[in-house]
């Protein structure tokens, strides 16, 4: 038989298959699921959907799908009249469009699942999976009366979960859905301030609108192999306090998606014109990476405007800027504007003393960091962290390199006390198994004395 249609493009084991896309209710994400002791056949275990529990089929629990038959963490749950099914997939490629459907085997075998072959309108071909036979052969699937909303469709054709405006972003090869209401802006993206160590959720900390935030890269935190690449743009996403930017290599869409009720940090979902997705839950993300803490509440401020409190315990002062100088230091995010590289002519200016650093079509003072160790620096001042004062004008201090930035669970407040000037704040940060102690030092005080 001839026809036409878009269909779910999938592959368990070796072998690539077909579904036609009016029979895909969703894709899911799946564990390791403790199978059901079953003496034979395909049912695998069960599968938590939107709508409840379905139960969960391996195809290659009960058919040779060749060699490559390592199951995979999605599956797609599949209807037919009135009834609910999901199968494990080891990936998800997409859907196309068929030149035409085949019907190969005429035999109606019933033992038989595969009779027909759908041919891609590009090249290639693959098995059609017809979801009422495969519900027939087996003899598994959930009934309406079973599903926690009474079905799968409406009496409309509507769904009953709720849709939501959702941005269409592509990184790193991937589609990602970024709900429209904790996207705050898609800009170009600008060079970062700092660059994060190996093992940091963060690729560095980027100012955006007079706020610090960590730079995400969703493909490497998904699949840390991954990485997104020639990434011009970023989207600014926020939940709350905390915020962040996220490379991205293209902004394609806006388009509606239905929201499950509980949902993972990256969830496979089926796009309006049926490509796969993986929709990004923003809130769980940024609430689990302590990267974004450095944007709650840490606003530095643009020039001509008041600063933010400053201290130990003003807002944002659990996220640290580390870095050297006659010894090693911490520095609250809070009221650093940018870390800004010197150059050799500034370099020598300030050894001179009297040093200025252009900066936004401004000339700021720029000071060294005085040596509260006692000691001189033993290394050449490299780099000045440009910092809002308390009454709101701009200062640069000098220091020899940006190290680190801690946050979180890592920080452990502390004090000492040295004879030369008495008590001072310090931080302990953990980092595995190596624990390492800073003086906490108020940029935009030093600066507002000396400047």
């Amino acid at each position: 038989m001839s026809g036409h249609g878009r269909y779910a493009r999938l592959r368990i084991g070796d072998q690539e298959l077909a579904v036609a896309t009016d029979a895909v209710a969703q894709a899911v994400l799946v564990g390791s699921p403790l199978p059901l002791p079953r003496r034979s056949g395909a049912l695998a275990s069960t599968c938590d959907t939107p709508w409840g529990m379905v139960p969960l089929l391996d195809l290659a629990l009960w058919l040779d799908m060749g060699h490559a038959t390592t199951p995979g963490h999605q599956a797609l749950v599949l209807r037919s009249a009135g009834k609910a099914v999901a199968v494990r997939v080891s990936s998800l490629h997409g859907v196309a469009a068929a030149a035409s459907v085949s019907r190969l085997h005429h035999d109606d075998d019933p033992s038989e699942l595969f009779q027909s072959c759908v041919r891609w309108a590009g090249a290639g071909s693959a098995a059609l999976l017809e979801v009422e036979r495969l519900m027939k052969l087996t003899q598994i699937w959930c009934e309406d009366s079973a599903l926690s909303w009474g079905g799968l469709t409406q009496p409309d054709g509507a769904s009953s979960l709720q849709r939501r405006p959702h941005a269409i972003l592509s990184a790193g090869g991937l589609r990602w859905a970024i709900p429209a209401q904790h996207l705050l802006e898609v800009a170009p993206a600008k060079a970062l301030e700092f660059v994060s160590p190996p093992g940091s959720h963060a690729r560095g900390i980027c100012s955006w609108r007079a706020r610090k935030m960590p730079v995400l890269d969703l493909a490497a935190l998904r699949d840390k192999q991954e990485r997104t690449t020639d990434a011009e743009l970023w989207a600014v996403v926020c939940s709350g306090e905390l915020s962040a930017a996220i490379l991205i290599n293209e902004a394609r869409q806006l388009v509606q998606l239905e929201v499950p009720p509980h949902t993972d940090q990256f969830e496979p979902a089926i796009a309006p014109d049926g490509s796969e997705v993986l929709r990004v839950d923003v809130e769980r993300l940024l609430c689990a990476l302590p990267e974004t803490e450095i944007s709650r509440g840490s606003r530095a401020a643009d020039p001509g405007t008041a600063s933010a409190a400053s201290g130990p315990h003003a807002a944002g002062a659990a996220s640290y800027l580390l870095f050297e100088a006659d010894t090693t230091y911490a520095a609250p995010a809070g009221s650093v504007v940018q870390v800004v590289a010197l150059d050799l002519a500034t370099m020598v200016q300030l050894l001179r003393g009297g040093a200025r650093l252009s900066f936004r079509g401004q000339s700021l003072p720029l000071v060294s960091l005085p040596a509260y160790s006692g000691q001189e620096a033993a290394s050449p001042l490299q780099v000045a962290f440009v910092v809002a004062m308390p009454d709101g004008a701009l200062a640069a201090i000098a220091v020899h390199r940006v190290t680190d930035w801690a946050q979180g669970a890592a920080v452990q407040p502390g004090a000492m006390r040295a004879a030369a000037f008495g008590e001072f704040q310090t931080i302990t940060v953990t980092r595995s198994a190596q624990r390492t102690t800073h003086m906490v030092i108020d940029l935009d005080q030093v600066a507002y004395m000396l400047a």
